[in-house]
C-alpha cells in the first residue's frame, strides 16, 4: 500500500494542486478579513466550511482522477499486475492527506490573522483547541465524499 501512496504522490508532484491547497484557505481567511474584521474566525470556518471546502475535495478528486484519465483514459494501469483495490484506495488516502493539510492550513491562517491585524482591533475568539477540534470534525464529515466523488 505504501507504494501505490507514494506513486500517487509522485504523480501529483508538478500539479497545480500545491497550489490549491494553499490558496482555497488562504480566499476563505482572506475573505472573511475583508468582509467583516471583528468576527474573522468565525466567518472564515463559515466560508470556508460552505463553500470552499466542498470545492477544495471535489477539486483534489478531479485532479487526481485527472493525472490517470489524461493521455491513456486509465490503460497505463489496468495492465500492470497491480490490485486495483489497493490503487483505488491509496488515492482516497492521498485525497485525505491533501485535505487533512488544506484544512490545517485554514487552521493556521484563521489563527494567525487576527494577531497580524492586531489583537486590539480584533479579539482572538477561540482558542487553538477549539479550533483543533473544529478541523477535525469538518475532516471527518467530509470523509464519505472523498470515494464518492473518486466514483
Amino acid at each position: 500500500m505504501k507504494r501505490y501512496m507514494l506513486a500517487e504522490f509522485l504523480k501529483m508532484k508538478h500539479s497545480f494542486l500545491k497550489v490549491l491547497l494553499v490558496l482555497m484557505p488562504l480566499v476563505a481567511t482572506i475573505q472573511s478579513f475583508i468582509l467583516s474584521q471583528s468576527y474573522i474566525i468565525t466567518n472564515s470556518y463559515n466560508w470556508w466550511t460552505v463553500i470552499l471546502l466542498p470545492a477544495t475535495t471535489a477539486l483534489i478528486m478531479a485532479m487526481i482522477h485527472q493525472k490517470e484519465q489524461k493521455k491513456l483514459k486509465y490503460r497505463a494501469v489496468y495492465p500492470l499486475p497491480i490490485d486495483l483495490n489497493k490503487l483505488w484506495l491509496s488515492k482516497v488516502f492521498i485525497a485525505l492527506i491533501f485535505l487533512t493539510i488544506s484544512s490545517l492550513i485554514h487552521l493556521i491562517s484563521a489563527y494567525v490573522t487576527p494577531f497580524i491585524a492586531g489583537p486590539q482591533l480584533i479579539p482572538v475568539e477561540y482558542s487553538v483547541s477549539t479550533l483543533l477540534l473544529a478541523t477535525f470534525l469538518l475532516i471527518w464529515t467530509n470523509l464519505w465524499q472523498l470515494p464518492w466523488c473518486l466514483f
